[in-house]
């Protein structure tokens, strides 16, 4: 049995549940943050909405 490729084998699975359980905790602490960026933006969108319906020629 070779070892030396067991051992890389078992040491990239080990970083790569490390770099999960770091990318799920960034995504819980960093969450509110999210999600108020992606309501300012949807405001932003609707408020560009509202004033150009509102120009005269354009809007209804």
């Amino acid at each position: 049995m070779n070892k030396k490729g067991m051992e890389l084998g078992i040491q990239t699975i080990i970083i790569l549940i490390l770099a999960i359980i770091i990318l799920v905790v960034l995504i819980i602490a960093f969450r509110s943050q999210i999600s108020s960026l992606f309501s300012s933006f949807s405001n932003l969108i609707s408020g560009a909405n509202t004033s150009v319906s509102n120009l005269p020629g354009i809007g209804r």
